[in-house]
């Protein structure tokens, strides 16, 4: 009686996400498009909306406007594909509808201005707080009575959420020393390239490993650590170019500015990551949880 009371609220909570998943995914798809309307130049920016803060914030905010357009776009549609999944009772409606939950929890985090990248004035509690609750809501209903450990859905959430902020702080760096002129690079400016790189991918293994996590059709035991090796060599690299760029760029006043960077923002990071993904390991191997990943077929 009681496991059928429970079914019976876990259907109702799902036709419940179903509008809310809709009306979520509109609202980021018209975003999207219009920014991207902006940059193809058939809008002008109105008033102080956001197209208008990326274009005073970034030097060069064209492919910035196509880059926030395009992902407001995507998560739109995903959204929109979420909510007809859940519908039409799909597996695969509910993997995207977890997927856009952990995407609002994060959209939530970067309009309380916990999250990067940092907009001046694109901050706002009321959409940031319903963004946080609609995604941890839906997370937790989707993923409540899984097989595996609730560590395994944990570490997934941990994972996406550090991945993409990292991945998009170390793209806006990447951005900024790969348009410098090839003739003013020094060794310390080709070196935050370099850690800005693995930076870059490190936070897209993060991302990869936990929508993999996330999937539990696709748990391999193989795979995560694959994947969890190579986010490891991805952030030695971070840390390894860090401290290189440190040391060659100590005696130069024209780039003391960036051995600063190294030193207290992208070596730290790089320990950070290498501490978490000691952890993970740790966690990843105990017994119950190795049998869980190696038990979803």
């Amino acid at each position: 009686m009681l496991h059928a009371l429970l079914v019976t609220g876990k259907r109702t909570a799902l036709w419940v996400i179903i509008p809310f998943a809709l009306v979520w995914g509109c609202w980021n798809a018209l975003v999207g498009g219009y920014l991207i309307l902006v940059w193809a130049g058939w809008l002008e920016p109105q008033g102080n909306d956001l197209s208008l803060k990326i274009i005073v914030h970034f030097r060069d905010p064209i492919p910035f406007l196509a880059l926030f357009g395009g992902l407001f776009l995507t998560l739109g549609i995903l959204a929109f594909l979420s909510a007809l999944g859940l519908f039409w009772s799909k597996p695969w409606g509910r993997v995207l509808t977890i997927l856009v939950a952990v995407l609002a929890i994060y959209l939530g985090l970067r309009s309380l201005n916990c999250g990067p990248p940092i907009i001046e004035e694109t901050d706002s509690v009321p959409l940031g707080v319903a963004q946080l609750v609609f995604g941890a809501v839906v997370f937790a209903i989707l993923t409540f009575h899984r097989r595996e450990p609730v560590g395994v859905s944990i570490l997934a959430l941990v994972n996406f959420l550090l991945g993409l902020p990292i991945a998009l702080f170390f793209w806006v760096w990447l951005a900024e020393f790969a348009s410098i002129d090839k003739h003013l690079r020094d060794s310390a400016r080709v070196f935050a390239m370099w850690a800005s790189l693995s930076g870059f991918v490190s936070g897209l293994f993060m991302v990869v490993l936990g929508i993999l996590l996330l999937l539990a059709r696709w748990m391999r035991f193989a795979a995560v650590v694959s994947l969890g090796t190579a986010g490891v060599v991805a952030q030695m690299a971070l840390g390894v170019f860090s401290l290189l760029g440190a040391f060659v760029g100590h005696d130069s006043s024209r780039v003391g500015l960036l051995a600063g960077v190294f030193l207290f923002v992208f070596l730290p990071l790089a320990l950070f990551l290498l501490f978490l993904s000691g952890i993970e390991a740790w966690y990843l191997n105990k017994s119950p949880v190795r049998y869980a990943l190696q038990a979803q077929r």
